[in-house]
C-alpha cells in the first residue's frame, strides 16, 4: 500500500514540477514583452516630447512673421484698398449685381425633391 502511495505521490510531484517549469517560462516571455513595451513606450514618450519642442519652435510668432516678411512679400492693408458696403455695387458689373440681387432677394428655396426622396426611402429601408 505504501508504494501504491508513495508512487502516486512521486507521480504528482513530477507533473507538478513540469506544470511550474511551463509557467515559469510562459511568466518570463510575458515579462520580456512588458519589458519591450514599456521600453517601445519611453522611446514614443521622448519622440513626443522632441515633436512638442519642434512644433513650439515651428510655430513661433516672432519666426513666423520673419519667414513671412522674407519670403511672401506681403505689405499692410492701405486704406485705398479698403470701401464702404454702398461702394460695393459700383464694383461689381451689371449683369453679375443682377444675378447677385436676384439671390439675395430670392426666398429660401425647399430642399431639393431628390434629397427628401432619399431620406425618404431611408426611413423606410434602414
Amino acid at each position: 500500500m505504501i508504494r501504491h502511495t508513495t508512487m502516486l505521490f512521486i507521480l504528482l510531484a513530477g507533473a507538478l514540477s513540469l506544470v511550474v517549469f511551463a509557467v515559469k517560462y510562459q511568466v518570463q516571455d510575458l515579462e520580456h514583452e512588458l519589458r519591450t513595451l514599456n521600453r517601445d513606450i519611453k522611446a514614443n514618450e521622448r519622440s513626443i516630447h522632441v515633436l512638442n519642442a519642434e512644433w513650439s519652435h515651428m510655430n513661433n510668432p516672432a519666426r513666423l512673421r520673419r519667414l513671412a516678411e522674407r519670403h511672401l512679400n506681403m505689405q499692410p492693408t492701405t486704406a485705398d484698398q479698403l470701401s464702404q458696403w454702398q461702394a460695393l455695387d459700383k464694383r461689381v458689373p451689371i449683369e453679375d449685381a443682377s444675378f447677385a440681387a436676384e439671390r439675395i432677394n430670392a426666398p429660401l428655396s425647399s430642399p431639393s425633391p431628390h434629397l427628401a426622396d432619399r431620406t425618404t426611402d431611408r426611413r423606410r429601408n434602414p
